[in-house]
């Protein structure tokens, strides 16, 4: 986890998955990861299940959780299938641009939302 600022402890998230990075940004902050890219929520999800399938997973990328990780605080797994667990943060599965990955412009479509605590 990467804080950067000084800021009180009651603002920031108690628990980070070690996966995801969070960093100040003005008076608030912001998960991104390691490269600085925000992380997404999509509003057609729900809880317990993914509705970014087939076509959306061409621009989109569910955040991968590690084999062992355990749900904490408002961070729980989604179960993709065959041992792929998805981060899910305040019960909205975790996505990644993959177009900001391969350093490509990003226009986030209607329904997509950066992710912030």
């Amino acid at each position: 986890m990467s804080i950067i600022g000084r800021a009180r402890a009651a603002e920031a998230p108690k628990f980070i998955p070690a996966e995801i990075s969070l960093f100040q940004e003005g008076d608030g902050y912001k998960f991104q990861n390691d490269q600085g890219h925000p992380y997404y929520v999509y509003d057609k999800d729900t809880p317990t299940k993914s509705n970014c399938t087939d076509k959306c997973l061409e621009k989109w990328s569910p955040v991968r959780a590690r084999a062992n990780a355990k749900p904490e605080a408002e961070w729980t797994l989604v179960d993709r299938g065959n041992g792929y667990l998805q981060w899910a943060y305040k019960g909205k599965p975790v996505y990644q641009s993959i177009e900001l990955v391969m350093g490509q412009k990003l226009v986030v479509p209607e329904g997509w939302h950066e992710l912030k605590p």
